[in-house]
């Protein structure tokens, strides 16, 4: 009985320390509890960010950076730029709009590096390596944040109604109104 309470708290210990040992990087997945989205034991479920851009931006490596889009402020590992094994490319869905797999926010922007070059990289740069690399720092026309993920079958089937209905039940994060000019 003992010999197994000692085996949980060195499993307990290795877990917390695993959460330390990142690079010294911030993880991009930004956490809701405090706008109200769920926690199931320790973990908080990922958002469903939705969102579209003002070019195709779905190949390339995200990044969040400050208000002011003077400095890089979170970046991933090229070993964290997977979601269930696979690339975290965004996930198409209805009338150009895009689901997150990455852990975007509205201060994200876009490296001209794609998804396979940056996963082939042995380390990041650094963010002052990175910065060069910028090639969208205000890409967002909206984006929206529609609950936790639910990461069913049918999640896309289901966002893609949703989208299809006017986000009803979506806090809207950003919207940018593109004003046309007709000579």
């Amino acid at each position: 009985m003992q010999v197994t309470s000692y085996i949980r708290c060195f499993a307990l210990m290795a877990f917390v320390l695993a959460g330390f040992s990142c690079k010294g990087k911030q993880s991009m997945v930004q956490t809701k509890e405090k706008e109200g989205h769920p926690v199931v034991g320790s973990a908080k479920l990922a958002p469903a960010l939705i969102y579209k851009t003002t070019k195709d931006y779905s190949g390339n490596v995200p990044v969040i950076m400050n208000d002011e889009k003077t400095s890089i402020v979170s970046y991933p590992d090229p070993s964290d730029i997977y979601y269930g094994g696979v690339l975290a490319k965004p996930t198409s869905l209805v009338d150009g709009y895009l689901l997150d797999n990455r852990g975007i926010s509205p201060n994200v922007a876009f490296l001209d590096y794609t998804y396979e070059a940056y996963a082939a990289l042995k380390n990041a740069p650094d963010k002052n390596g990175l910065f060069v690399h910028l090639i969208d720092k205000q890409p967002l026309l909206e984006l929206w944040d529609c609950g936790p993920r639910k990461n069913t079958s049918d999640e896309v089937s289901k966002l893609n109604r949703l989208i299809k209905k006017g986000f009803p039940g979506c806090k809207q994060l950003i919207s940018i109104q593109r004003v046309i000019f007709e000579k």
